[in-house]
Formats: C-alpha cells, structure tokens, sequence
C-alpha cells in the first residue's frame, strides 16, 4: 500500500504537476490548442472547456462510476491530439475538402476493421468519430471565427483526457478515506501544472505573432501543427493495433 504521503493531498498534487509536466500526449493536444488561438479570451475559453471536461471524466473514474477501457481511451487520446492539429493545418492552409475527407474516410475503414475484430477502439465508436469529423469541419467552413467550435472540440475531448489522468490514480488502489483529498490534489495539481505552461507557451507564440509581419508565427503554426498532427497520428494507430 502507498504511504500516507503520496495518497494524501499534498502528495496528489504534487503527483499531478508531475504527470501534466511529463505527460507528452496531454502537453501535445494543449500546444495544438494554443498555436492558433489569437487572444486571451480564446486562450481562457480553450483552457476553461478542456478543464472542466476532464475534471469531470476524472472524477468519475477514481470513483468508480464509469470504467471505460484503457487502451481505447489512450488511442483516442492520439487520435484528439492528430485532429486538432489537423484542422490547425486545414485553417491555415485555406480550408479545402481534402483533410476533412480523407480523415473521415480513414475513420470509416478503421471502423470496418473494428467490426472485423482488428483495433483497440470499438466500431461504432469510430463511425461517431468519422461522423464527428465530417460534421465539426463542416461547421467550421461556415464559421468565420471558429474560436467557440475548438472550444467545443477542447471539451469534448477534454472527456478522454480526463479518463487518461484518472489511470495513475486508479493504479494506485486508494482507500476509501484518502479517495477525495487525493482527487483533489491530483486535479489541482493538473491544472496548476496546466496553467504554468500556457503562461509560458502563449505569450511566447504571441511575441512571434508581432514580429516580422506575424510570419516567424505561422510558420512556427505549420511546422508545429504538422509536427504535432504526426505524433498524434503515430500514438493513435500504435496504440490502436498494438
């Protein structure tokens, strides 16, 4: 059993700083969040949505009421983290139908292998996604500001996340009495640790938004977007089919 002083809430907190510092897939779907986000209201309401969302999925699941599957849950955390940085690339790139398509596309034929019994993530969780994905770029091609829709979107998978974070405390088979102060703890620790970051990495991003005409920004937008896309890609189908 864990000492006292690692369930306890000091301990948690400590815990969730650390495990939002190193936690590289968390940290990815935040940086693709904040590389277009243009003001501090946009920052505010990314931050606010993802927060909320995966507090609550958090707390869920340390207190048992939902238990969903950890490796399907781990894959679509990659898959949020390909998606968001895709549409950043989509929104710079002039907003055509080949992203949309081809990733709905791909979504469906995962789905069919999924029915065939290949993959971690079920079926018909993937066809909501592939349904998701026509709809949300579909929205945000009529939309002149998308800055509420990503905030919807950094909700919506904020939701996975929180069921990710709730892995290492569901690890550490807490008892009843320590359960609460540790949630507690581990989640301000998250968003202490969460908002240590984006008071770094959007000032930085806005400082590169004023010089040389905005260029040193967008391009810093585009190879971090791709980048970003990339490894959200790689951890999704890996730990789809591993």
């Amino acid at each position: 059993q864990a000492d006292h002083g690692v369930t306890g809430f000091a301990g948690c907190l400590a815990l969730g700083v650390e495990h939002i510092a190193t936690g590289w897939d968390h940290l990815a779907f935040l940086f693709a969040l904040l590389l277009l986000a243009a003001t501090l209201g946009e920052v505010a309401a990314l931050v606010t949505a993802f927060t909320v969302a995966h507090s609550v999925t958090l707390a869920l699941a340390v207190l048992g009421v939902v238990r969903p599957e950890a490796a399907a849950v781990e894959a679509l955390i990659g898959f949020s983290i390909a998606l968001v940085a895709a549409e950043n690339g989509w929104l710079l790139g002039g907003r055509g139908r080949t992203v949309p398509w081809t990733i709905t596309a791909a979504l469906l034929g995962l789905a069919a292998l999924a029915v065939a019994g290949i993959g971690a993530v079920p079926g018909m969780a993937l066809a909501g996604l592939a349904l998701f994905t026509a709809c949300h770029f579909a929205l945000l091609d009529r939309a002149e500001r998308p800055a509420r829709l990503r905030a919807a979107v950094a909700f919506g998978f904020g939701l996975i996340h929180g069921f990710g974070f709730a892995g290492i405390l569901a690890e550490m088979e807490l008892p009843a009495d320590r359960l609460v102060p540790a949630l507690l703890g581990f989640n301000l620790g998250v968003e202490l640790g969460q908002l240590a970051i984006v008071a770094v990495a959007w000032p930085a991003l806005r400082l590169l938004a004023r010089v040389a005409g905005g260029a040193p920004h967008r391009a810093v937008a585009e190879i971090g977007s791709a980048a970003i896309c990339g490894l959200g890609l790689f951890w999704f189908l890996t730990r789809t089919f591993e």
